[in-house]
C-alpha cells in the first residue's frame, strides 16, 4: 500500500490539491464520498432521476446527489464532479447544477462544467500519485493505472495527456 503527501504546485487544479491535502488519507483509490462527508457535505444516492448528479445547497447545507444505478466508476466521477461544483463556489447564491451524463465530457464548453471535470480528474487521480506509479513503479499500462485509481480509461488518458505523460 502506498501513501502520498501532496503539495500545491500552483496548477489550475489547485483546489483539488487543497482538498486532498486536508481530507485525503493518502490511500488509493480515493473515496470522493468520504472526502465530501469529512467536509460536511451530504451525499445522497438516488435512482434514475434523469441525471447523473446534482449539486445544490438547502438551508446552508451543501448536498450532492448521484445516480446509484450507474456503474461504479461513473458514480465516483459524478461525486467528485459535484464536489467540485461546491468547492469551486458554483453552488453559492442558490445556484444548482444538475448534470446529465453528456456534461461529463472533457470537451464541453460550459465553464463551470469544465472546471468541475478538471477538479474531479485531479481529485481522483492526483498528479503526484500518477507520477509515482509511472516513474517509480514503472507502470505504463493505461488500463492498469485506471484500475489503481478506480477511474475510467478515458479519465486516465485525459490525466496522462495533460501531465505530458502520454
Amino acid at each position: 500500500m502506498n501513501t502520498f503527501i501532496l503539495s500545491d504546485n500552483g496548477k489550475p487544479n489547485h483546489k483539488a490539491v487543497e482538498i486532498l491535502t486536508k481530507y485525503w488519507d493518502g490511500v488509493l483509490p480515493i473515496d470522493p464520498a468520504a472526502i465530501a462527508a469529512k467536509m460536511g457535505i451530504t451525499v445522497i444516492p438516488v435512482s434514475s432521476r434523469g441525471y447523473s448528479g446534482k449539486a445544490y445547497q438547502v438551508n446552508n447545507q451543501s448536498v450532492i446527489e448521484y445516480d446509484q444505478t450507474e456503474f461504479l466508476l461513473r458514480q465516483r466521477f459524478t461525486i467528485a464532479h459535484e464536489l467540485g461544483h461546491h468547492v469551486l463556489s458554483h453552488t453559492d447564491n442558490g445556484h444548482q447544477f444538475r448534470d446529465e451524463a453528456n456534461k461529463f465530457s472533457f470537451n464541453i464548453s460550459i465553464p463551470e462544467e469544465t472546471q468541475a471535470n478538471k477538479f474531479a480528474a485531479e481529485l481522483l487521480a492526483p498528479e503526484i500519485a500518477i507520477k509515482h506509479f509511472v516513474f517509480k513503479e514503472k507502470i505504463n499500462s493505461l488500463t492498469q493505472l485506471a484500475e489503481l485509481f478506480s477511474v475510467s480509461t478515458v479519465v486516465m488518458k485525459y490525466r496522462l495527456t495533460n501531465l505530458g505523460l502520454l
